[in-house]
């Protein structure tokens, strides 16, 4: 077994004994940081010799641990217990990447970047050393990546598709400079939009009312209304349970909306375990969700069952073949621009920290990819200016109005965020329904 000594490390590799050494580490004077690291590096060292004994390939967490402290690498690499660092090319770094991240990967996740390497070697010599790309190469790629026409649709890339794969290979590049096969990451300063969005839409609430009545059955109405009142991404849905909801309730006179609970596609905490966004439960989505529940089939374990079972595009395909079916013309972003509506109502009504809390990203995010104007704005500001001729102070006035506006929401968004003495969320369809002062029936 590996062992530490007071100016050494000592392993056993078939049957024989090798020292490492590092002066730097052992002579100076040992700090709490210090002390860690030869911990760790002892740890480290006696997984590789385990793994050596067995003739089992270290695992990923231990072999970029090593990969990250340089002399250890280096010296790993001459015992024979790690494999020799043999990445020159874009190619082999690509491969490389995949060795270890491509088992901890979703499946979406890993045609998503199989997909990024097939678009980048179309623009970028997949022989060519990485040292020698540039960041005039770097510019380059981004500018041709948009003549690239995609096998599959037939027509170029989307500006963020192409945004997509330019953060990928920032990560890929961070990722390569990590394990120091270069120095710089050339595309750290490269922009992913390339262009300002001009492409989004609103879904006004005459649209949704249209959108609805073009939905065939109460599961795709409820999806939409997730969508459209929830602000999710059109994947999120379907992890949602039969029982992650609660119902509104009725307190001292005041109306106290219920919640969803609805797990975030892309955030994880500590454990690994999905973060649980928990947006209120609207009017809009609480009359169609009973009536839903109504209809499911008992033991149903999903609330779209039948949904889940489609792929993504399919998904859109239906979605978008039930629009045409009414005559309706489907917008641009399809789900993206739901999303966008949904994120700017909220903002404007309750505000952005709400609007993160809710839907799951930072105010930076929200200003960037989703915000834009919408009718209500232009509505406030013609009333404003109607109120303030002749006024003199039409500044203060607006500031005023805005003030009360803020003061009015206030108690709105206090009902949203406040349960006191709340029970679990129901499970099953009997508790669903109860009589009494706070059940449906009696609400």
């Amino acid at each position: 077994m590996a062992k530490q000594y007071k100016d050494r490390f000592v392993v056993t590799i078939d049957g024989q004994r090798k020292t490492i050494r590092n002066k730097s580490l052992f002579e100076a004077k040992a700090t709490k940081s210090q002390m860690r690291l030869v911990r760790q590096i002892a740890n480290l060292l006696e997984e590789l010799e385990l793994a050596k004994d067995y003739g089992l390939p270290p695992t990923q967490k231990v072999l970029e641990e090593v990969r990250a402290i340089t002399w250890l690498n280096e010296k790993c690499v001459d015992l024979g217990l790690i494999p020799a660092n043999c990445v020159n090319t874009l190619e082999e770094l690509f491969d490389f990447y995949f060795e270890l991240k491509f088992k901890v990967w979703t499946k979406r996740t890993q045609e998503n970047w199989l997909n990024t390497k097939r678009t980048i070697l179309k623009v970028l010599d997949g022989t060519v050393l990485l040292r020698s790309i540039t960041r005039i190469d770097a510019d380059n790629v981004q500018h041709d990546m948009k003549t690239v026409v995609s096998t599959r649709y037939g027509k170029r890339l989307s500006s963020a598709t192409i945004s997509k794969h330019l953060g990928n290979l920032r990560q890929l590049f961070n990722f390569a400079v990590k394990h120091e096969f270069l120095t710089k990451n050339v595309f750290d300063e490269i922009s992913r939009s390339g262009e300002s969005r001009d492409d989004h839409f609103e879904i006004s609430l005459a649209l949704s009312e249209r959108v609805l009545e073009a939905m065939p059955n109460s599961e795709w109405r409820l999806y939409f209304a997730v969508l459209r009142w929830a602000g999710c991404r059109k994947s999120e849905p379907l992890q949602l349970k039969v029982g992650d909801w609660e119902l509104g309730f009725e307190k001292d006179g005041e109306h106290f909306y219920g919640r969803l609970f609805i797990p975030d596609a892309k955030r994880k905490n500590k454990s690994g375990n999905r973060i649980i966004k928990s947006p209120p439960l609207f009017k809009q989505i609480e009359k169609l969700l009973l009536e839903h529940c109504e209809v499911l089939p008992e033991c149903t374990e999903y609330l779209f069952p039948n949904i889940r079972k489609l792929s993504e595009g399919g998904i859109h395909e239906r979605f978008t073949s039930f629009l045409k079916r009414k005559g309706i013309t489907v917008w641009s972003n399809l789900f993206n621009n739901i999303r966008s509506t949904r994120f700017t109502e909220i903002s404007r009504e309750y505000g952005s920290a709400l609007e993160s809390r809710w839907v799951g990203h930072s105010e930076a995010t929200f200003k960037m990819s989703y915000d834009f104007d919408i009718q209500a704005d232009y509505r406030i500001r013609d009333t404003n200016v109607t109120q303030q001729s002749g006024a003199g102070q039409g500044t203060a006035n607006l500031a005023d109005k805005v003030v009360a506006q803020k003061q009015h929401i206030q108690p709105d968004a206090t009902l949203c965020i406040e349960y006191k003495k709340r029970k679990a969320p129901p499970k099953g369809f009997e508790p669903l329904f109860p009589f009494g002062e706070n059940g449906v029936l009696g609400h």
